[in-house]
C-alpha cells in the first residue's frame, strides 16, 4: 500500500514538472523589432571627465598650447617648453595669445606629486580639441620637429 501511495505520488509529481509551460528561448521584453531611423542614429557619448582648469578673464578666446607639469622635477616638460619655442623660431611660427600675457606657452604646475610626464593640451577659441599625454625629448633637431610639428601646425595661426 505505502509503494502504491509513493508510486502516485511520484506520478503527480512528474506530471506537473512535464505541465509547466517552457520559457521560450528569447524572452519578448528583448525581442525588439529593428527600427532604421533609431538604428540610424548617432550614438551620444558620456561627457569626458576634463582636467581642472584655471578660469581667467580671457579664457572664452584663449587659443594656443598649454602644458602641465612641473619643471622642477619633470625633465620632458622642462624639454617640451623650450623645444615650443626653439620650433616657432627655427620654423618663424606665431602663436595666438595664451593665457599669460607675451608668452606663447605655458608652464602649469603638476596636478599631482606623482605626475612626471606632461600633459599637453591644444586650446582653440576657449576649448580644448586636442590632447598629448607624454612627450619625447630628443637632442636630434629633426626628432624634435616631427614630435612637435603637428602640435603646432594645428594652430590656426601657426604660419610658415
Amino acid at each position: 500500500m505505502l509503494r502504491l501511495i509513493f508510486a502516485v505520488g511520484l506520478l503527480l509529481l512528474a506530471g506537473c514538472i512535464k505541465a509547466a509551460p517552457e520559457k521560450p528561448a528569447e524572452s519578448p521584453e528583448f525581442d525588439v523589432p529593428a527600427d532604421p531611423i533609431v538604428d540610424n542614429m548617432p550614438v551620444e557619448l558620456p561627457a569626458v571627465d576634463e582636467p581642472p582648469v584655471p578660469v581667467p578673464d580671457k579664457i572664452s578666446s584663449f587659443t594656443g598650447v598649454r602644458v602641465y607639469g612641473d619643471p622642477a622635477t619633470c625633465d620632458p616638460c622642462r624639454f617640451l617648453a623650450a623645444d615650443i619655442v626653439w620650433l616657432c623660431e627655427n620654423h618663424g611660427w606665431t602663436m595666438a595669445e595664451t593665457v599669460t600675457e607675451n608668452a606663447d606657452w605655458q608652464l602649469l604646475p603638476a596636478r599631482d606629486t606623482d605626475q612626471r610626464i606632461p600633459l599637453i593640451e591644444v586650446w582653440r577659441n576657449g576649448r580644448v580639441v586636442e590632447w598629448h599625454v607624454g612627450y619625447v625629448a630628443s637632442d636630434d633637431p629633426a626628432t624634435r620637429e616631427a614630435g612637435l610639428i603637428d602640435l603646432v601646425r594645428l594652430h590656426p595661426r601657426g604660419k610658415r
